[in-house]
């Protein structure tokens, strides 16, 4: 079985999108607790050769420090440990069994809090028949609708 980290150095950097866009999104997964989707969308979303504002490249240094925090946490309490259970996406992907067992187990043994963007909200997209965003996996490939 091929580890997280080997499937990570595998990715090759997509077309850089929007900075503003992949920032939204790695909020939405920060809130989520899913390192492992933020690690694959800064690489598939080319994070680093996007153009970006002055406060956005704060912005991306910010999240970027966010989740050190996240890999130091993961590395201690394991593969998914940061995974909010309550968070709306985070159930919705568990009904689908999305997640794998192990990465569940470390969740519900672990207290990682989001402390950072407290007020923010996921922004709300109107659904036309396709997901808002999908998240790759080395376990497993689903699409999920984040709200």
């Amino acid at each position: 079985m091929q580890s997280q980290h080997d499937a990570l150095d595998e990715l090759t950097p997509g077309e850089p999108r929007a900075a503003e866009s992949t920032i939204r999104i790695l909020k939405a997964f920060y809130k989520m607790g899913d390192l492992d989707a933020m690690e694959q969308y800064i690489v598939l979303w080319n994070l680093d050769a996007a153009d970006k504002t002055p406060e956005q490249v704060k912005e991306a240094a910010f999240i970027m420090d966010l989740m050190t925090g996240m890999r130091e946490f993961e590395n201690e309490n394991g593969q998914g440990s940061c995974l909010q259970l309550e968070h709306e996406a985070v159930a919705e992907l568990l009904e689908r069994n999305f997640y794998p067992a192990r990465a569940l187990d470390n969740a519900r043994k672990a207290t990682w809090n989001p402390a950072a963007y407290r007020d923010w909200e996921v922004p709300r997209f109107r659904r036309t028949g396709n997901s808002a965003a999908t998240k790759p996996s080395n376990t497993a490939t689903s699409a999920a609708g984040l709200r």
